[in-house]
């Protein structure tokens, strides 16, 4: 599409400059440059990159110069498009947002729920995937996570015509219940990030995860699966090989914190009585006292400042046994 379908050359002018706008306030995780941009902004409104340059300039936009810099915009500007325009420009970008598969279903995604969809994102930008690379350097991707793009009735039309033919077949995540980090998935969108307990779900996930979870984690993406269990989400928690999957994975959890908690009494109880025999161990050097009582009992301490590095050693190599033992069970 040329830019004659966006009307009149002020109106196009203000599609450049709104494109730019909703760059800037995108909340996603950005690092594409500025030749991202303008091959953008040329598939968007048909301008070259001079005429994107010109505009910007007439405007009185400081930008940097260079086209393989970062994309970054000085200096605060308002404008928007004429309604009829607006509709143009985003009808265009569902046109483009279509012929990309992975943008069109982080998009989706994103709408569906926002808040989880942007923390996985933010998972796959940070441990540096092929995804995330994609993701963080994909202006289409920035624009259509923005606010104004998600809220406008042009997507929401496009996002509901789409979601309803999405079907999810359990048998697509039987291969996936025997790993750790699907399970975790589930739980989060069963839960919330903090689940039932006091912990955090994200946290444990984001320090636990290795890299072949990551992995799995982008299949799932190219898969489309990812954007399945959003859109079907209470089906899937209805799946009888779900349910049984997270009530392993709560079991495990309690069994867990409570040999934490148990070593963690342990260790107090150790590091009480210890504080008391070296207590009363020095009265017993005071003047006609029992030394000999004072120097068993130093001995006794001794033996449990060890025993204090004993039970940390022993509560970590159980704990990540167990961990390890729930790998291979799932």
């Amino acid at each position: 599409m040329g830019s004659d379908g966006l009307g009149n050359t002020k109106e196009q002018e203000n599609n450049v400059l709104y494109i730019l706008r909703l760059l800037v306030n995108s909340q996603s995780i950005i690092g594409f440059r500025w030749s991202a941009v303008y091959k953008f902004i040329e598939e968007v409104t048909g301008f070259r990159k001079e005429q994107v340059k010109s505009i910007i300039k007439g405007y009185g936009i400081t930008v940097s110069n260079g086209d393989l810099d970062r994309f970054q915009v000085y200096g605060i500007f308002s404008v928007l498009p004429d309604e009829n325009g607006r509709k143009l420009l985003f009808s265009r970008i569902i046109e483009i947002l279509q012929s990309d598969k992975l943008a069109e279903e982080i998009t989706l995604s994103l709408s569906l729920n926002y808040g989880f969809s942007k923390a996985i994102i933010g998972i796959l930008v940070l441990r540096n995937t092929r995804i995330g690379k994609m993701i963080q350097e994909s202006p289409l991707i920035a624009l259509c996570s923005s606010d104004p793009f998600l809220e406008s009735e042009e997507f929401n039309q496009f996002s509901r015509e789409n979601v309803s033919r999405i079907d999810l077949d359990g048998r697509e995540m039987e291969k996936y219940l025997s790993r750790r980090w699907f399970v975790d998935l589930v739980e989060i969108l069963n839960e919330g990030f903090y689940g039932t307990d006091s912990f955090s779900i994200l946290q444990e996930v984001q320090k636990n995860w290795k890299d072949e979870d990551i992995e799995g984690l982008e299949e799932v993406m190219n898969s489309g699966l990812f954007l399945k269990m959003l859109a079907r989400r209470s089906e899937m928690l209805l799946d009888k090989n779900i349910s049984e999957s997270l009530t392993i994975k709560k079991s495990s959890q309690k069994r867990s914190r409570t040999l934490r908690s148990f070593y963690h009494w342990l260790g107090i109880g150790n590091d009480f009585t210890l504080g008391l025999e070296f207590l009363v161990g020095s009265i017993e050097f005071l003047p006609r006292m029992n030394e000999i009582d004072g120097v068993i009992l130093f001995i006794i301490g001794s033996i449990q400042l060890t025993g204090r590095a004993v039970i940390t050693i022993v509560s970590d190599a159980h704990l990540s046994s167990r961990e390890r033992k729930l790998r291979r069970e799932m």
